[in-house]
């Protein structure tokens, strides 16, 4: 019989700096919102809430426009910092009532894109901001990841069931597909497009600050690591394993395993972080297995090997319940949320990844003291070399529904949505 014993971890720089000396606490800002629903303005969620490791509204930010990607209404919307929408990319079988939108010469006048006011204008002595509004239809089939360059191309994960290929037990659906900033079709990655055949489960799509398109693929016992040029051309294929981690002398004894791979936004970076885990035989012949740290490296796509540079160093950390300041309610929350337990282990942090000054972000989050649906994070700033630069609270209101994983913008912004009722609303960290 094997007990698994899983420990969260904290983040330490390689170098001792106390952590609460430079605390504090941030404010979030709202961007903007969008109804739930399946209306062209509107945001799909399978019953208002978001789907844990598998989600449905997905999105980047790339030259002041925000990149949404929509699964349950089989679209994609480009919007203003504001939240107005300027383009949409839709199934036709899902929005019939859509005519897409026909570019015209300026001396023809008709199927002109349609436009619309900004509702949000800050400007009240100026006129009110028109905007463009594009609609383009394409056969999108469950559109998943989504990222853009510094040309406002779209690349977009599209699931498309004709594609299907079955490899072993595996079946690989997953195709790339390139619109230009107007939403025209430029390209499909996959099965019949420019390499051929299907991704398998890919867990980040970005572009690089040299118009690369990067895309992590999860395989069985390792991470393949594209990079494709603008013209679709595949100009790097990488793998990483355990072999690929460098292990010390101390570390032999140890189980290691790569937990997580998060490509960089400057040409080449590329994170991967790696968990050692001890094997400990108790009474009664049973093993314990315990996570000691976590180590982040920095490697780089152009040629992995010997390219690794370890940047931070991971370590378990408790919360004393005993030393925490509480009235009689209070503590008797913790008691029920805890019981007699004096010390428990923080949740496992996560990298959020690294912007173009090479920072690295790492999100906690809290553990509920009073409350189990509390929703308080802690985020530490990094430089590549270790050395802590910011650590900050953040605290999530109380009536939301959920929330999805924290996105890292080019220039350290960390933005995410917020699921409430009836509504997704958009909000930035630290603006």
């Amino acid at each position: 019989m094997i007990k698994i014993r899983s420990i969260s971890a904290i983040l330490i720089g390689l170098l001792f700096i106390s952590c609460s000396s430079i605390e504090n606490k941030k404010n979030i800002n709202s961007l903007f919102s969008f109804k739930i629903g399946y209306g062209k303005n509107e945001l799909g969620l399978l019953s208002g809430t978001n789907s844990s490791g598998d989600n449905l509204i997905n999105f980047t930010y790339t030259n002041g426009f925000y990149y949404i990607s929509d699964r349950v209404n089989n679209k994609l919307l480009k919007v203003t910092e504001k939240g107005v929408p300027v383009l949409m990319i839709y199934n036709k079988d899902n929005y019939p009532e859509i005519d897409e939108t026909v570019e015209s010469s300026p001396s023809e006048n008709t199927n002109t894109p349609q436009t619309e006011t900004a509702e949000n204008s800050t400007d009240q002595n100026k006129s009110e901001l028109v905007y463009l509004k594009l609609f383009k239809s394409y056969p999108i089939f469950s559109p998943g990841l989504i990222t853009s360059d510094g040309e406002k191309n779209i690349y977009i994960v599209n699931r498309n069931p004709e594609n299907k290929k079955v490899s072993g037990s595996a079946v690989d659906e997953i195709m790339i597909i390139k619109f230009d900033n107007k939403g025209n079709f430029i390209y499909q990655l996959g099965k019949e497009g420019i390499n051929g055949n299907p991704f398998g489960n890919l867990s980040s799509v970005i572009c690089d600050n040299s118009n690369n398109l990067i895309l992590i693929e999860n395989g069985d016992e390792c991470f393949n690591i594209y990079r494709f040029d603008k013209t679709g051309k595949l100009v790097k294929l990488e793998e990483i394993n355990q072999k690929s981690i460098p292990i010390l002398k101390s570390e032999s004894n140890y189980i290691y395993e790569i937990v997580d791979v998060s490509p960089g936004y400057n040409t080449n970076e590329l994170y991967v972080t790696c968990q050692f885990i001890s094997r400990k035989r108790e009474v009664m012949s049973i093993e314990t297995f315990a996570t000691e740290y976590e180590k982040v490296y920095l490697y780089s796509t152009n040629g992995l090997t010997g390219k690794e540079k370890l940047c931070i160093k991971v370590l378990p950390e408790y919360e004393d319940l005993t030393r925490l300041k509480l009235d009689t309610k209070e503590r008797k929350s913790v008691d029920d949320l805890y019981g007699n337990k004096k010390k428990i282990l923080k949740p496992l942090e996560k990298i959020t990844g690294a912007d173009t000054g090479g920072i690295i972000n790492m999100v906690q989050k809290d553990l509920p003291i009073v409350r189990i649906n509390e929703n308080k994070y802690t985020i530490r700033r990094y430089s590549q070399n270790g050395r802590i630069i910011d650590k900050f609270k953040i605290s999530y209101p109380e009536n939301i529904l959920n929330s999805s994983p924290m996105y890292l913008t080019p220039i350290g912004k960390l933005v995410c949505y917020l699921v409430k009722e009836g509504v997704i609303e958009f909000i930035i960290i630290n603006p």
